[in-house]
């Protein structure tokens, strides 16, 4: 998964609309007006786990259950938007008394489904969010008990061969394949189905932006009705 981190107060984002967005990693102010702002890598220092830590020492994760909320209000709120645009379209086509063409019709019917198909996709990537996560850190921890439990046990038997070792912890069950291999496996089904699903949503959405290229670039009266 990617996750967007802003600079608060970043030159490039404070002269767009992105600025009322992402996560805002921090804010230096030196004192004097000047605030640390751009884009710069050094300011970055991601750790093992995924997390991100700022200058300051703040660690920062994966999207709190407040930051998906709020994703959700922004996709909500821009779906209100595109329905409120495809009615104006239509009262705009039927203005003259006349029914749709066939062409109008498709056309209408097809943004609406793009904008249903559009909105059901990003609240999907939204709440798998959390879902992925759980994956990658019980993946993450299965490989860490592996290595902890390993290294203890080497240094409770130093006198003992590794492959003395290996065998009585063998003889427990504690195998590579029994704790990291299979449940990994498992929880890399999982994420394959997750990014699968999300595939699906893209190429519907691309299904029908194509569709309505190709209504547009042959319905020559109905791109000039949309132009003006």
């Amino acid at each position: 998964m990617i996750f967007n981190f802003m600079h608060k107060g970043d030159q490039i984002s404070s002269w767009s609309s992105a600025s009322k967005y992402g996560t805002a990693i921090y804010t230096v102010d030196y004192g004097d007006g000047s605030i640390l702002s751009g884009h710069m890598l050094e300011s970055y220092h991601p750790e093992k786990d995924g997390s991100i830590k700022d200058i300051n020492g703040k660690v920062w994760t994966s999207p709190d259950k407040e930051s998906i909320k709020t994703g959700l209000d922004v996709t909500q709120k821009s779906f209100k938007l595109q329905m409120s645009v495809l009615k104006d379209l239509r009262s705009k086509l039927t203005a003259s008394g006349g029914g749709l063409s066939s062409g109008e019709k498709i056309y209408l019917d097809s943004a609406q489904a793009l904008a249903i198909v559009s909105t059901a996709s990003a609240e999907f990537d939204l709440a798998m969010i959390n879902v992925m996560k759980v994956y990658q850190d019980g993946i993450r921890k299965q490989e860490e008990l592996w290595q902890k439990t390993l290294d203890k046990a080497r240094s409770m038997g130093s006198l003992l061969e590794s492959w003395e070792i290996n065998e009585a912890l063998e003889s427990t069950g504690f195998t590579h394949e029994n704790i990291v291999a299979f449940p990994v496996g498992q929880y890399q089904n999982k994420i394959s189905k997750v990014q699968a699903m999300s595939e699906q949503f893209k190429s519907l959405e691309n299904e029908i932006k194509g569709k309505i290229s190709e209504l547009v670039a042959r319905d020559s009266e109905l791109a000039q009705q949309l132009k003006g």
